[in-house]
């Protein structure tokens, strides 16, 4: 690979990029969409891909890390991609090494493509995309296999078989609903976005909406609301990421476009979430975890509304629009679960509960809950329920440097059996360039501390671990030696996680109690036994037991026990036969 192929590449995902905005082909344009993150993401890639082909391994692998640090985009060195490659959103893209991308292919956000193999792959095992593929955000590609050209993959779909030409795909497991037609391959007709025309939010509106989203957030988790939440904000990214939004929301109603672009930007790296500074959201409004949060402009919140984490709100396709519903309205007291989407124009009523890695494509009236397609009642509440009280805290035992240095030197050494390596002097010294492992170093640090009632510095550690991998495997979960994190991507452990030796976590895992803090009992554990591996994109939602030796599939959602042995797969998650994989 040359510098001359290199130049044009970038140029042509530049370009792309631009004319997909609706950009004029002018060199402001291309300077425009060159500053974006997404097209940042991009070109770091190819200068990674450039230097590894020219053997100049020790940059390519800066340029790696810098990507995943910035970004949270993981591409392997040397997986091909021809020109016109263009990323929706940067955020919680993993592609492997053996990948082959064809021309004009779009990947949207939080899209996995890799190989289903848990062994070292064959040499003629790789995953295609071929010309004009579109990958929806949150879906699973795992080869071998070749999706064939003008292919569209559906939001949160997993796909592991080969699909023709031209092909609807989507489902878990992902299914061909029907062949896409030449019309709808066609471009759509720009449409003229109208904005409704809004009074500006002055700044002291813009500081009751932080002040009510503060409120919110310690109810939501279970804490009273006092004058010291203003100070432990700067100790809580989540929060920090609502306040970004609410001056860029407020310098936008002012005309400042520099500084909206400047702040987002800030949004986009440190946080990870990406809201349009357009979007009408009323006070209240929480997300749990800063980590791939992508909300459209064309987006109206009601109040104390709460999302979880990898979350997608957008209008869809622009040919699809309705020109007098020209957005996504959202109403009171929601709860949007981790990985759900929503897209369309569509309006989802108040006090809803949209579930984990759902797809919303329909309204919803209010008091539903949405999952697998359906809207099913809510119940309501009763008013004269008992208060169930909680346990008596539990004694926090201190633990030792020497057994966290065990932990620590059990975690390398299973990672550099994998890789099949050897875990010499050499290989530690490559730690500080294999984010995955970082990742893992600084939990255990954490761990560390907060036993030790270190707890600032447990904290300090926590949020570096969040900023700078997207991992949030919280102080107090108990983890067994020989944890091993694939990629430092999209992770989350809950306090009440208790998980046994040797076990694997894929990227954009989560393990939770519940979507409140306030719900758990301290009864409540997430029990996690040995050797168990936890594909990408599933989620377990406890209190759970999970055997030894199972395999949950990709996009699978986790809510009762699971015997040793199991192959879990599904929404929610039931024991399959293993030969169906």
């Amino acid at each position: 690979m040359n510098w001359r192929r290199t130049w044009y590449l970038i140029k042509s995902d530049i370009w792309r990029r631009a004319i997909n905005n609706g950009y004029p082909r002018k060199t402001r344009s291309f300077a425009q969409a060159a500053l974006s993150p997404s097209a940042l993401a991009g070109t770091l890639f190819r200068l990674q891909h450039y230097f590894a082909s020219n053997n100049l391994s020790i940059f390519a692998k800066i340029i790696a890390v810098a990507n995943i640090i910035l970004f949270s985009v993981e591409i392997g060195s040397k997986c091909a991609i021809d020109e016109g490659f263009c990323i929706g959103h940067a955020n919680g893209i993993v592609i492997h090494d053996r990948t082959r991308i064809g021309k004009n292919c779009t990947i949207m956000h939080q899209v996995g493509l890799g190989l289903k193999k848990l062994d070292a792959p064959g040499e003629n095992d790789f995953t295609v995309l071929e010309d004009d593929v579109l990958v929806g955000a949150g879906a699973i590609v795992l080869g071998p296999l070749t999706i064939g050209q003008g292919s569209i993959i559906g939001m949160n779909s997993l796909v592991m078989h080969s699909a023709p030409a031209n092909s609807l795909i989507a489902g878990c497991l992902a299914k061909i609903i029907r062949t896409i037609t030449e019309e709808e391959r066609a471009p759509a007709e720009k449409m003229q976005r109208t904005w409704e025309k809004r009074p500006s939010c002055s700044l002291k509106e813009t500081l009751l909406f932080i002040r009510e989203d503060l409120i919110n957030r310690a109810r939501t988790d279970g804490k009273p609301f006092t004058r010291s939440a203003y100070l432990r904000l700067f100790l809580n990214p989540p929060a920090l990421a609502v306040v970004l939004f609410r001056f860029c929301h407020w310098l936008d109603g002012h005309g400042l476009t520099f500084l909206v672009k400047l702040f987002n930007g800030i949004n986009v790296i440190f946080f990870k979430t990406e809201i349009g500074a357009k979007a009408c959201i009323d006070g209240g409004f929480v997300v749990l975890h800063c980590n791939g949060v992508i909300i459209n402009n064309q987006t109206k919140i009601g109040k104390n509304v709460v999302f979880a984490h990898h979350n997608t709100v957008s209008i869809g396709p622009r040919k699809d629009m309705d020109p007098g519903n020209d957005f996504v309205t959202i109403g009171d007291e929601t709860f949007i679960g981790a990985g759900a989407r929503i897209i369309g124009n569509l309006t989802i009523g108040s006090n809803c509960i949209v579930a984990m890695n759902e797809v919303v494509r329909h309204s919803a009236p209010d008091n539903t809950i949405l999952v697998k397609g359906k809207n099913i009642p809510r119940p309501l509440e009763q008013d004269n329920k008992t208060e169930v009280k909680d346990d008596a805290p539990e004694r926090i035992n201190p633990i030792s440097w020497r057994e966290t240095k065990g932990l620590i030197k059990a975690d390398i050494q299973r990672r550099a059996l994998c890789e099949g390596k050897k875990p010499g002097f050499y290989y530690y010294s490559k730690i500080i360039l294999n984010p995955p492992v970082l990742a893992v170093l600084l939990y255990r640090l954490s761990h560390y501390f907060r036993r030790r009632e270190w707890n600032f510095t447990a904290k300090i550690l926590y949020i570096m671990n969040n900023l700078l991998f997207s991992v949030e495997i919280q102080s107090l979960a108990q983890i067994g030696p020989g944890l091993i994190l694939n990629h430092a991507n999209g992770i989350l452990v809950h306090d009440r996680s208790i998980i046994g030796k040797n076990c694997t976590l894929v990227f954009q895992n989560t393990l939770t109690v519940g979507p409140h803090a306030e719900e758990t009992r301290c009864h409540d554990y997430i029990v996690v036994d040995d050797d168990v591996i936890i594909g990408a994109g599933a989620k377990i939602i406890g209190p759970v037991h999970i055997g030894n030796r199972v395999i949950i599939s990709a996009k699978s959602v986790v809510t009762k026990d699971a015997p040793e042995d199991a192959l879990l797969f599904g929404i929610p998650a039931r024991v399959v036969n293993r030969r169906r994989f």
